[in-house]
């Protein structure tokens, strides 16, 4: 007898387990779900923001080198500054698609079905997007990072082709760009457009026509023969004079964390 009302009792336990487990809270699910859309909406504002402050470091950085270092350390904070708000919102979404599934299995909220399973539907969608518009951000590797490096250095590529030599080897360096223009020649670094690659280029600039003006007064000089074989004009040059082209490539971040190609914009007399 007492194992048999045991064996009821367990029963009667597992059949309460299985309603519990069951039931369902329509007023809770709408709430968890409203919670999760505020956090959702949080994040989705949030990453356009992020990315727009690593496209304003790139853009800030003080020499073309420093570009992809800077950006990558942009990228690291930035993906710390996500990566919390995302973790906390897939808890969100787990608990919200857990209720709203409670209350599509419970008969007593045949009513709820159909909106508890929009709901879900929403819930997922919203998930699914967010995903994708913090993808780049949450691994470390936001696309704009390699696009503003490479085109930065397509854009000076480019630019360098109104150059009559280039990288031109010197005690000091390589000087990027030399143009040969009568008797008073160029010696002309590209930066990025702002102050501090406009500074660091224009002392880089003067220490190279420094250099040269040497260069120029000796009876031989290897670097004027080798600058004269490049180009005959440059046999004219009797003077070098410092110059600092710049350029703007900065993309706008749209709200949905996407960025449009953005074509340079250079200007002398930096």
């Amino acid at each position: 007898m007492g194992k048999q009302f045991i064996k009821v009792s367990l029963a009667v336990m597992a059949l309460g387990v299985g309603v519990a487990w069951a039931s369902g809270d329509w007023s809770a699910a709408k709430s968890k779900v409203e919670d999760f859309k505020q956090k959702e909406g949080e994040l989705r504002k949030k990453a356009p923001e992020e990315t727009r402050k690593i496209v304003s470091t790139i853009c800030a950085a003080s020499s073309q080198d420093k570009r992809k270092s800077e950006g990558s350390s942009a990228a690291s904070m930035a993906r710390s500054a996500i990566a919390d708000k995302y973790s906390d919102l897939e808890h969100l979404k787990r608990d919200a698609i857990d209720m709203l599934e409670s209350v599509e299995r419970d008969d007593k909220l045949k009513d709820q079905h159909s909106d508890a399973s929009s709901l879900e539907s929403d819930v997922k969608s919203r998930w699914d997007k967010v995903s994708d518009l913090t993808s780049g951000l949450r691994n470390g590797s936001p696309p704009v990072v390699e696009w503003m490096v490479s085109h930065g250095d397509a854009a000076i590529r480019d630019h360098a082709s109104h150059c009559d030599a280039h990288d031109v080897s010197l005690s000091f360096g390589r000087a990027t760009c030399l143009i040969a223009n009568g008797e008073t020649c160029k010696v002309v670094e590209f930066a990025p457009d702002n102050s501090n690659a406009i500074s660091s280029a224009r002392d880089l600039a003067r220490r190279y026509q420094s250099q040269l003006e040497d260069e120029i007064k000796k009876s031989s000089s290897d670097v004027m023969k080798h600058l004269a074989s490049e180009r005959s004009d440059f046999s004219k040059c009797k003077h070098f004079e410092a110059a600092v082209e710049c350029y703007k490539q900065c993309p706008e971040i749209s709200d949905d964390n996407r960025f449009s190609d953005a074509s340079p914009s250079w200007r002398t007399g930096c």
